[in-house]
């Protein structure tokens, strides 16, 4: 794209087709800039080849996009971070921005839902976790769709359906995460519960009352009874649309332990504590078609996995190497993290694989150790299908020092690493000497930036022996002894 004018600040600027009408670009996308007077296409272009990290006095916002993901792009020419949502002429100070990230098993949506009764649709909720077979029940009451998403306070809940506006009926989400729950409907419908690992948690209300009414319940195996009663969680954890064609809701990760998978079933029932059943539900179940048919539940759309949660990331320097710890909470189809480093965060490279526990429902430690001397580091988490999100970047805590290290290995036979590191720039020479004193090699005689760095010494013409290699700069001198053995 070579440029878009805004005329208007009452119209927004959408890069990217998100499927509104309006004013949008539909591209690929490498670099945005707002340019606060006109510029011709082809001068634009020309200053981003000339230049493509520079802004200039008529720069008001300049955003690089290196990746394929990710929830925040820096503002290089302000330094303000912009977010999820979208772009408008009035922020340029601040814009913000909306994407969404994909993993196994759904989507996990950065910009967040909102438990309004309103779909925001599959761009945030993904694919449907369970499609029912279409069969209604009483009244022409059919369950469609059942979707389920995590992030990484909350595991959302939704489902739409079809029939009579039922506004005396109940919806429930039913909800196993551990070992043991409940058989018997807490408000005392005639619905009992089947299936083979027993509901723990239930997410339900009464649909269109002028007093609308939700609950979250939890099984309590000591007392062997539902907690939860007369909490109203309705409009915050649970709502509805006004034609009671779609229903949602969210209980918290940790009240539902952290699961790394969730067993869910949603049906819609009568509000008669004794006679009325399931008129459906999603996944499909025995349906009640009849007036007073009591219903027993069984059947969960199984294993829903969460994605793979990063708790903790940091970098820490040891003074020849930077050492990267990690840890997860949850894992699902985890192939492994690819390690990326940076020096100045406008490029990352590849610089190692950790492999993933692949599923996992408990923690996680991971580590690695990089002796690239770089800045920044990131994680590049990837499933076993391919899909791929990246870590927070984190910045290297360097306590740097002048020091010259032990070569590795030691005995080599005929190449070895000699690895140093320099508080400040310097010209830094690093010499051989055999058992004489003699000269036998020059491996650095030059400028090095402040950090660690490694050269490289080849032995193939040298005998066996012990040899020694000496670091000198205007501040530092040290020598250490290595051995040869062919």
């Amino acid at each position: 794209m070579n440029g878009y004018a805004l005329t208007s600040v009452t119209n927004n600027l959408y890069i990217g087709n998100n499927g509104n009408s309006g004013n949008y670009l539909n591209a690929s996308i490498d670099e945005v800039r707002l340019k606060n007077v006109a510029v011709n296409p082809s001068d634009l272009k020309s200053s981003r080849l000339d230049a493509p990290y520079t802004t200039d006095a008529n720069t008001a916002a300049l955003f690089h996009f290196d990746e394929g993901s990710g929830s925040v792009t820096t503002n290089t020419a302000s330094g303000v971070d912009a977010r999820l949502g979208s772009l408008t002429v009035g922020d340029a100070a601040e814009p913000t921005w909306r994407a969404w990230n994909f993993v196994s098993g759904g989507e996990l949506p950065l910009a967040p839902i909102t438990i309004d009764g309103t779909f925001d649709g599959e761009s945030f909720w993904g694919t449907p976790n369970a499609t029912a077979d279409g069969v209604a029940g009483w009244n022409s009451v059919n369950c469609e769709k059942l979707y389920v998403a995590y992030d990484n306070d909350y595991v959302y809940f939704s489902a739409t359906l079809t029939g009579a506006a039922l506004n005396w009926s109940r919806a429930g989400f039913v909800i196993n995460t551990v070992a043991g729950g409940g058989t018997s409907d807490p408000w005392g419908a005639a619905v009992t519960y089947g299936h083979t690992n027993l509901p723990d948690f239930l997410l339900i209300g009464r649909l269109g009352n002028t007093s609308n009414w939700a609950e979250i319940r939890t099984w309590n195996s000591g007392t062997t009874s539902w907690d939860g009663s007369g909490t109203n969680v309705y409009s915050s954890e649970m709502n509805w649309n006004a034609g009671l064609t779609y229903v949602e809701g969210r209980i918290p990760q940790s009240t539902l332990g952290n699961p790394g998978t969730a067993d869910v079933q949603f049906y819609i029932s009568g509000n008669n504590e004794t006679e009325h059943g399931v008129f459906d539900a999603v996944p499909d179940d025995e349906v009640m078609t009849a007036w007073n048919n009591p219903t027993t539940l069984d059947n969960y759309e199984a294993n829903i996995p969460a994605p793979v949660e990063l708790t903790s990331f940091t970098a820490s320097s040891t003074g020849s190497a930077t050492v990267l710890n990690w840890e997860t909470a949850t894992e699902v189809n985890n192939y492994g993290f690819e390690i990326q480093s940076s020096v100045g965060q406008k490029s990352f490279l590849s610089i190692g694989f950790v492999n993933g526990h692949g599923n996992s429902n408990t923690p996680q430690s991971y580590s690695f150790v990089a002796t690239d001397g770089a800045k920044q580091y990131r994680l590049k988490q990837i499933d076993t299908d391919g899909s791929f999100e990246y870590s927070n970047v984190v910045e290297v805590e360097a306590n740097l020092s002048y020091k010259l290290y032990q070569n590795h290995p030691n005995p080599f036979n005929p190449t070895t690493q000699i690895n140093f590191s320099i508080p400040e720039a310097s010209k830094v020479s690093i010499t051989v000497f055999n058992a004489l004193g003699q000269e036998v090699a020059e491996l650095a005689n030059r400028e090095f930036a402040v950090g660690n760095h490694t050269v490289n010494f080849n032995a193939s013409n040298l005998t066996s022996g012990i040899y020694f290699y000496r670091m000198n700069s205007a501040n530092f001198s040290q020598t250490m002894k290595m051995l040869l053995l062919k």
